[in-house]
């Protein structure tokens, strides 16, 4: 089995509005230990509450927020879903796929496009 070994600490959220909570106190919080700003946000389009598309346009609008690397990682492999994306200020999409090495990989190489330390797979 391979196995991503970023160089992070990750905090998830489990759908949509939550993820807006967690932006919007990083921001007041102005890199604060408990609410930290993220160095990349992997974001997926089908999330229960808002959806990837609304966590992505608030994102995108917010100033804290116009630098941050935002990576698309879904199952739709629908062109418009990449389109629409792109256009909202994806910074990169990756199409999920059942091999978990190949993610591994395309996220870490997007990580380091980004100057972000990624790791390794192994």
């Amino acid at each position: 089995m391979r196995i991503a070994k970023p160089e992070c600490h990750l905090h998830l959220e489990i759908d949509g509005d939550r993820a807006i909570g967690y932006l919007r106190k990083a921001a007041l919080a102005n890199h604060s230990i408990s609410h930290p700003i993220p160095d990349l946000m992997v974001l997926d389009l089908k999330l229960p509450g808002l959806s990837g598309f609304d966590v992505l346009s608030w994102t995108r609008d917010q100033a804290a927020f116009k630098a941050l690397p935002i990576l698309v990682l879904s199952g739709s492999s629908l062109p418009d879903d990449q389109t629409r994306a792109s256009e909202l200020g994806a910074s990169g999409f990756i199409v999920k796929e059942s091999d978990y090495g190949k993610i591994a990989e395309q996220v870490i190489q997007f990580m380091s496009k980004y100057g972000l330390p990624a790791g390794g797979v192994s």
